[in-house]
């Protein structure tokens, strides 16, 4: 029996699809450090405004977070801001970086502690954990998933993740499943890069 290419392509979307374990329709929800005109993370204001969005869409997100715990983690996240900024940026990383890392480090901790309290301590040595890892593709425009998690964006883009041993899986319609690990360093900027082996167009 033989295939043409088209089938063979809609036929390798399909087993991917329904077959593949740890992977969930829809994008992964998370409440990213969203930028504002005009509001800087560098001044206690543009914090201040940045954190009341994240404390909301944690709200949204995790219902059974109390109110008071998330201004207190707001307090909590204001206090340390200077040392986790101080790490990053000594690394040469920005503010716009600190702020992405210190919401994930937040809605990280309240994914796994609905009501328990957070302090500085924790918050710190969580948001120290986090490296850049960039995904790229040829040819681009494939789905990434990170340790079977969907990001927002296709290849080529760039997230901070927690650092370690990264699974990262590629998906392409037309392309096979392209997938491999790689080691995300502390504070550190690494790459991921493939060659997708697509069918060719008709």
């Amino acid at each position: 029996m033989s295939f043409s290419s088209k089938s063979w392509s809609i036929g390798l979307w399909l087993v991917f699809v329904f077959i593949t374990p740890g992977y969930v329709a829809g994008q992964v929800s998370k409440c990213a450090a969203k930028p504002k005109e005009g509001i800087n993370f560098e001044t206690a204001e543009g914090r201040k405004i940045l954190l009341e969005d994240a404390g909301q869409c944690i709200s949204r997100e995790k219902p059974g977070v109390p109110t008071v715990v998330l201004d207190q983690d707001k307090k909590v996240i204001e206090s340390s801001y200077g040392t986790v900024r101080q790490f990053y940026v000594s690394k040469n990383h920005t503010s716009g970086d600190v702020a992405d890392i210190s919401i994930l480090a937040w809605t990280k901790f309240r994914d796994e502690n609905a009501s328990a309290p957070m302090d500085g301590r924790t918050f710190v040595q969580m948001s120290m954990s986090y490296g850049q890892l960039t995904v790229d593709s040829e040819p681009p425009g494939a789905t990434i998933f990170v340790d079977s998690k969907q990001w927002d964006d296709l290849t080529d883009s760039t997230n901070w993740t927690e650092a370690g041993e990264r699974s990262v899986k590629l998906l392409k319609k037309g392309c096979q499943l392209t997938e491999g690990k790689i080691t995300v360093h502390q504070a550190g900027s690494v790459t991921f890069d493939k060659k997708l082996n697509c069918v060719p167009s008709q």
